[in-house]
């Protein structure tokens, strides 16, 4: 999905495909005020089922870590955590 879609559609999308996991990347370039709020709204719009992960640069900003949400250093962190739970990657 684009990178200016509103959480509403995330949720709507990730539950509607029954998603096991929404990935997002911040840019550096993203409000960092911005990410915590748009985090939370999408966790709490998520099944318990579906895994929320959260990566980029935009991160490096944020200090509080959010129950639910699971962080990446790095595009390989992400991949390697994939690797492991044998996942197939399907982007929507």
């Amino acid at each position: 999905m684009g990178t200016e879609t509103p959480g509403t559609e995330l949720i709507a999308a990730a539950t509607s495909y029954r998603v096991n996991i929404v990935a997002l990347s911040f840019s550096i370039a993203y409000p960092s005020r911005r990410i915590l709020p748009f985090l939370e709204l999408v966790r709490s719009g998520l099944p318990d089922t579906t895994q929320l992960w959260a990566g980029g640069a935009g991160l490096d900003r944020i200090r509080r870590k959010l129950p639910g949400v699971k962080t990446f250093e790095g595009l390989n962190h992400a991949a390697e955590t994939l690797a492991k739970l044998a996942i197939p990657l399907h982007a929507v």
